[in-house]
């Protein structure tokens, strides 16, 4: 075996490690970003059933 071979196996191995761990950055990113979104619409759902239901009890109050 030539000295080469292990450095240039090693090379390979860290760039593809450095890979594997950017995508799993990106994921992570899009899974937050997801999550974000998700509980920002649940709070306008939210303050939307609230106005709802105080509409329906004030109409209820008031025949």
């Amino acid at each position: 075996m030539s000295a080469g071979t292990p450095k240039t196996g090693a090379w390979r191995g860290v760039v593809v490690v450095r890979h594997f761990v950017a995508l799993r950055d990106e994921s992570d990113a899009l899974v937050g970003c997801s999550a974000r979104k998700s509980a920002d619409s649940g709070a306008v759902l939210r303050s939307r059933g609230s106005k709802c239901l105080a509409a329906m009890q004030a109409a209820a109050r008031n025949p």
